[in-house]
């Protein structure tokens, strides 16, 4: 891989690893403060996360990365891991959408409306499609943990790797080197 090639890779690794704490932190604070005012910057980072992840597959399908874990027993692993990182963040912020969408509370893209918020006369929110809406919810929020989990669980491994097993995999994705192919 050419080292332009290596640069946009770890721009976008690390583009996205700043993105999704951050938005998960905020989520984990909405969810325990009930602070509200964080909804809007909340969906609005998260459906920019999703148009970079977007970006970010279409990146590794044609820019693969090769594994320093090839034809070692963690291979399978590494690539399940991996995998389902990528599955949590397409599926992430869609059940966002379909949580806030369905369930009536919209949502927007900074200042531009996607879906608007369904009120009534007495200006509550009233659901389009409770079930979808409600099915939405539990998934978003129970994909969270579970990807806040993965997420600790990647950020530790790159921390055992450096550490512990004192190999070049954290440094492939901090400094550009020519001996990182």
């Amino acid at each position: 891989m050419s080292e332009k090639k290596l640069t946009i890779t770890r721009l976008i690794h690390w583009l996205m690893a700043i993105m999704l704490i951050a938005i998960i932190a905020v989520g984990l604070t909405m969810t325990f403060t009930e602070n509200h005012r964080l909804y809007p910057l909340h969906k609005s980072f998260g459906l920019l996360a999703f148009l970079v992840i977007l970006f970010r597959l279409y990146w590794r399908k044609k820019s693969p990365w090769p594994s320093i874990t090839q034809k070692t027993k963690q291979e399978k692993l590494v690539h399940y891991v991996h995998s389902t990182l990528l599955i949590c963040m397409i599926v992430m912020p869609l059940s966002g959408m379909v949580y806030s969408g369905f369930l009536g509370y919209g949502f927007s893209f900074f200042d531009f409306e996607i879906v608007p918020r369904n009120l009534n006369s007495e200006n509550q929110v009233v659901p389009y499609q409770a079930i979808l809406g409600d099915t939405g919810k539990l998934l978003h929020g129970l994909l969270g943990y579970a990807f806040s989990a993965l997420i600790i669980l990647h950020i530790s491994a790159a921390l055992k790797h450096h550490f512990i097993n004192k190999d070049e995999t954290l440094k492939r994705m901090l400094a550009s080197s020519k001996k990182t192919t």
